[in-house]
């Protein structure tokens, strides 16, 4: 298993090794993920449960499908926190989303 945030060879087969196609996914999660990261942010200090659990569930397909498995776990934390309306950790539990979104960025800004 790859430390890195995301597992170009599981990316690859996502995407056909089409390296134009990844890279457009790359810049398009770039663009999106300050208002997502935002959106989360506003629920999880509200505890809206309900727009804490479709905002993590659609962060983490989007993760899915960049290959991006520690982070798909964070945002799966995050999203059986909201179905299940816990509040416990919670804030915790969004910093380590953000924590494995931010390394997500990192490898995007360093790909080549």
């Amino acid at each position: 298993m790859s430390s890195d945030p995301i597992n170009i060879d599981e990316l690859n087969e996502i995407m056909n090794s089409d390296k134009q196609l990844i890279k457009e996914c790359f810049q398009d999660f770039s663009i999106d993920f300050p208002d997502i990261m935002a959106q989360l942010k506003a629920a999880v200090d509200a505890e809206d449960f309900k727009e804490i659990d479709d905002g993590a569930h659609k962060l983490k397909g989007v993760l899915s499908y960049l290959a991006a498995g520690p982070a798909v776990q964070a945002a799966a934390t995050l999203e059986q926190a909201g179905r299940n309306k816990i509040d416990e950790g919670l804030t915790d539990k969004f910093t380590d989303l953000e924590t494995q979104c931010s390394l997500v960025l990192e490898f995007i800004n360093n790909f080549n």
